[in-house]
C-alpha cells in the first residue's frame, strides 16, 4: 500500500495515544494513580480497533477496488467488534473501575482523529506544492 496511506495511519495512532495519555496524565494529577487503569484502558478501546482497521486497509491491494473496498469492510467490522470486545472485557476485568476516567481516555482518542485526518491533508498539500 501507498506510503501515504501508511503515513496517515501512523499519525492518526500517534495522535490519539498523544490525546488519550494527556487525559491519562490528567487523571493522575487529579484523581491518583487509582484511575491510571481505568483511563488507559480507555485509549486502548479507541486505538487498538483503529490499528486494527489500519492494518487492513494496508493489506488490501490498491489496484483492485472490489479488495480494497472489502479490506475496509472487514476492517471496520472488525473495529465494532474488537470495541465491544473490549469495553467488556473492561467492565469485567477493573476493579475498581473509574466509567468518567475509561470514557474520558476513550473520548479524547477518538476525539484526536478528526484532527490527525485534518493534519494529513495539510501535509499532503504541502508535499504537492513542492
Amino acid at each position: 500500500m501507498g506510503t501515504a496511506l501508511v503515513r496517515t495511519i501512523r499519525n492518526i495512532l500517534l495522535l490519539q495515544g498523544l490525546a488519550g495519555g494527556s487525559v491519562v496524565a490528567m487523571a493522575i494529577a487529579i484523581y491518583g494513580l487509582d484511575h491510571l487503569a481505568s483511563a488507559l484502558a480507555g485509549v486502548a478501546i479507541a486505538v487498538v480497533p483503529n490499528a486494527f482497521l489500519g492494518l487492513r486497509l494496508t493489506l488490501g491491494d490498491p489496484r483492485d477496488a472490489k479488495a480494497l473496498l472489502r479490506a475496509g469492510w472487514i476492517g471496520e467490522i472488525g473495529k465494532i467488534a474488537l470495541t465491544i470486545a473490549l469495553f467488556a472485557m473492561a467492565f469485567a476485568a477493573l476493579r475498581p473501575l473509574y466509567a468518567g476516567s475509561l470514557f474520558a481516555g476513550f473520548l479524547a482518542a477518538l476525539l484526536a482523529l478528526p484532527a490527525a485526518v485534518w493534519m494529513g491533508r495539510e501535509e499532503a498539500r504541502a508535499t504537492a506544492v513542492r
